[in-house]
């Protein structure tokens, strides 16, 4: 007999293995948002950089 279970809250890995904090029990304030992603956060922009140095 093979059982296989499937969450379908959050899950304690991120998909390429690395543990998510919540999985592994460290407390965060607040609920993660609908992407789970920085960008949930209302206001926050995000962008890059390249800096050439010699």
């Amino acid at each position: 007999m093979i059982l296989h279970v499937t969450r379908t809250d959050s899950t304690p890995h991120t998909p390429d293995g690395r543990p998510r904090a919540r999985g592994v029990g460290i407390p965060l304030r607040g609920d993660p948002g609908p992407l789970n992603a920085l960008t949930d956060v209302a206001g926050v922009q995000v962008g890059t950089t390249t800096l050439v140095d010699g």
